[in-house]
């Protein structure tokens, strides 16, 4: 963050690099003091900073205590994957008799509530994204979201500070819903913003005086009083065809279908739908875990209303904010990575640039092994599908499926990357490739273990041949000579479900194939106090391998 605001000619300054310049020691070493002192520290710090008066933005970190100038706009970046827990390398621990996850989340609750309560802005952001913080940190009028936001009761904290924020920025509509917001909020909302801009939803049977706005009425409430811009649909009936079949009469300027949807099919019966009137038809779909977001970030833009969100919003199927501002729109083909989950991936920000100059996004897209070949394919292939990276527990199945194999997919009898021309479906594997780099790096060990390997175990064997193989989920020796107490390098590659077992012998380094901050692995070895190494320079390589391969292949 520090870097990109200073490229812009904005000063800011990161707090733990400053006690790390002022004092001349490291944030470890300050931390042997206790982590009292420490916090003194910051706060001294901080406080000289804000005297020099020249900062414009100051990067706090997650356990900072002090008091914060009233005058500051004060922003709380989240990422997706905080809520899976997170280990650290690069810090001291606080409470070593728990384990790393445990005392993450033992401070992630308190953390959360401090900061819901003195920020008046929270921002939602992607995992590893560092360049172009200034679009959403810097003045709200130079943002263009020509889309549409729910007003949560968050936007109305600080005598509705956030609010008026918001309305300078080029956002399309803002949806003012009876059954989150307070007649009072409403009104200001009135105050702050057009009301042209503003969406009058009615979820409840309460009325809201003779409000003057655009009107968004439930079909659940029964037959409006009156003609309303907008119908909306969000609960199923009897079965998703009775829900269409009910929902196909454009009795309103705008038809929004906004009901669960529990298969792919499902999903392409509401897509049909929807394209069957794209000009008078929204169709939103919703689910439990939030499992459509990449159908509603590549056609939502599209309909005549699409709706996005900073932080947790109103829906899990609203895409975030920097989705809809990153990247290429949606004209007929898109990129996406395959997986279960996906949540953590980063080659949606990794491949941004070699797709946008295709003209195509990149998603991220939560499928199932059960689902994959059958079921999600065909939708997601018929709905414009043309590249994809491929993780676990897909390797397999993605392998079974392709019709055009490269040498090295049929040799290690597992695919990471395919791509779809004409009905042929091109499949590869550069994980491969990643693997290499990283066994060169790393030959100076001999006795290597490889904890799990799924679908990149013939892969791994190929650069460790004399390893030895050790189930994750069972614990038992499956391949090459026991190890009884330790080894020099242990080769994480079991996937995050399943088996919680962990290796009953010790490893003087870790090479994890994972880079997620969440990672068991990472965990085991901060708690363990072993070397760790992630598997983001694996990442790095085989991802340009795949841009080679897809390039090659839009050449045929």
């Amino acid at each position: 963050m520090v870097k990109c605001l200073n490229d812009i000619g904005v000063r800011a300054l990161d707090l733990d690099q400053e006690l790390t310049r002022r004092s001349s020691r490291s944030v470890a070493s300050l931390f042997e003091d206790g982590e009292a002192s420490f916090r003194d520290l910051e706060i001294q710090v901080f406080s000289q900073i804000c005297k020099e008066g020249q900062a414009q933005v100051v990067a706090l970190g997650a356990g900072f205590e002090g008091s914060l100038p009233k005058e500051a706009r004060v922003v709380w970046l989240h990422r997706p994957t905080d809520y899976q827990g997170r280990s650290f390398t690069d810090r001291p621990r606080l409470n070593k008799s728990i384990s790393p996850k445990q005392e993450y989340f033992e401070r992630f609750e308190a953390r959360n509530l401090r900061y819901a309560s003195g920020t008046n802005e929270h921002l939602m952001l992607p995992e590893g994204y560092e360049s172009g913080l200034e679009d959403f940190l810097m003045a709200p009028e130079g943002l263009h979201c020509p889309y549409d936001m729910t007003l949560t009761p968050d936007y109305f904290e600080f005598d509705g500070r956030v609010l008026r924020d918001r309305s300078m920025m080029s956002f399309r509509r803002f949806e003012l819903r009876d059954d989150l917001l307070s007649l009072e909020q409403i009104h200001l909302a009135l105050e702050l913003i057009p009301r042209e801009r503003l969406i009058l939803a009615r979820r409840t049977h309460e009325g809201n005086g003779e409000i003057d706005l655009l009107v968004d009425w439930a079909c659940e409430l029964g037959i409006p009083h009156s003609d309303v811009e907008i119908l909306s649909l969000h609960e199923r009936r009897a079965d998703w065809r009775s829900t269409l079949r009910e929902f196909s009469f454009d009795a309103a300027p705008i038809m929004k279908l906004a009901a669960i949807v529990e298969t792919w099919a499902e999903l392409l019966a509401g897509h049909q739908w929807w394209q069957e009137n794209p000009e008078q038809r929204a169709f939103l779909p919703r689910s439990l875990d939030g499992r459509w977001q990449w159908y509603r970030q590549l056609f939502g833009p599209q309909m005549p209303l699409h709706f996005v969100r900073e932080h947790l919003g109103s829906a899990l199927d609203q895409p975030f904010l920097w989705q809809t501002l990153l990247g290429a729109q949606m004209k007929g083909e898109f990129a996406a990575v395959l997986g279960d989950p996906v949540v953590q991936s980063r080659t949606p920000l990794e491949h941004l640039e070699f797709f946008s100059m295709r003209g195509a996004p990149v998603v991220s897209v939560q499928v199932s092994e059960a689902e994959f070949e059958h079921e999600a394919m065909p939708v997601l292939q018929q709905l414009g599908l043309r590249w994809a990276a491929v993780t676990s527990p897909l390797k397999l199945a993605a392998y079974n499926l392709a019709n055009q194999k490269s040498a090295r997919a049929i040799e290690l009898e597992s695919v990471n990357t395919i791509a779809v021309r004409q009905k042929q479906t091109f499949a590869h594997n550069t994980d491969i490739d990643g693997l290499i780099e990283m066994a060169a790096e790393l030959k100076r060990h001999t006795r290597v273990v490889i904890w799990g390997g799924g679908g990149t175990l013939k892969a791994l064997l190929q650069c460790w041949p004399e390893a030895s193989v050790y189930s994750a989920r069972t614990g038992e020796l499956r391949q090459g000579p026991e190890v009884f107490d330790e080894c020099d390098l242990l080769i994480w590659a079991a996937g995050e479900r399943g088996s919680e077992l962990r290796p009953s012998f010790r490893a003087k380094e870790i090479f994890d194939l994972s880079y997620a901050e969440s990672s068991s692995a990472k965990a085991w070895a901060v708690e363990r106090e072993i070397p760790y190494q992630s598997g983001l320079k694996m990442f790095k390589v085989q991802a340009q391998a795949q841009r080679e391969f897809w390039s090659q292949i839009g050449k045929q």
